[in-house]
């Protein structure tokens, strides 16, 4: 009966029960980058509340979602940048969020940010926790549209100690250590659009001839 316009109408359903309306406006939460997209193109084809905001799980191992956000000017709330106290080693190996369990979490990515995480953290004197909210906020930062993060503490005393993060300074090498940490591949087409531009721009590169007519 959907025929081709199943996605199309799958995805109202969801944009209906998964967005939070606001003076004219809509949010996703947790919804994959495509999915987004695709919710921002049905919104302006349909005449919908335009997608303005976006939810989703991010911090020094979760990037996903942010180059979608940020291509389209979409606001971005940062739930977990911690991943729920994750990557400030407290607690056991255990993941606390239900979808990490199911997905055999922690990976040896994720244990190798938390070391990056650790290492940046003892060259300032700092905290894990305040070096993780560090990076979201430095990403923030060199961002062109807006990142906020959204996070929490089991008391007063460590939210106060977390907040301190606003006064720590990431260097350009913690950045790139932290960046690069977990082995992140974007993969296809990425990889082959920037071999593509180093090789247009090489400056030995032997351009043919073209004639004038």
């Amino acid at each position: 009966m959907l025929g081709k316009d199943r996605e199309d109408f799958v995805l109202a359903r969801k944009y209906a029960v998964g967005a939070t309306r606001t003076e004219g406006h809509a949010r996703l939460g947790n919804f994959p980058a495509r999915r987004v997209a695709r919710g921002r193109a049905l919104a302006e084809r349909h005449g919908w509340a335009p997608v303005s905001a976006v939810t989703h799980e991010y911090g020094v191992a979760e990037r996903e979602v942010i180059p979608m956000a940020e291509a389209l000017g979409i606001g971005f709330g940062a739930w977990s940048p911690l991943g729920s106290g994750f990557l400030t080693g407290a607690g056991t190996e255990e993941p606390r969020l239900p979808h990490r369990a199911r997905t055999g979490r922690p990976t040896g990515a994720d244990l190798a940010v938390r070391e990056a995480v650790a290492e940046v953290a003892a060259r300032h004197g700092a905290t894990r926790a305040q070096v993780g909210l560090a990076w979201v906020l430095g990403r923030a930062r060199r961002s062109p549209t807006g990142i906020a993060p959204v996070t929490s503490a089991p008391t007063a005393g460590i939210l106060r100690d977390n907040l301190r993060a606003l006064e720590l300074e990431l260097t350009a090498e913690d950045m790139d250590r932290l960046d690069g940490a977990g082995g992140s591949v974007l993969g296809e087409p990425h990889d082959h659009n920037r071999v593509g531009q180093e090789y247009v721009t090489a400056p030995d590169l032997i351009r043919p001839v073209i004639p004038a007519a």
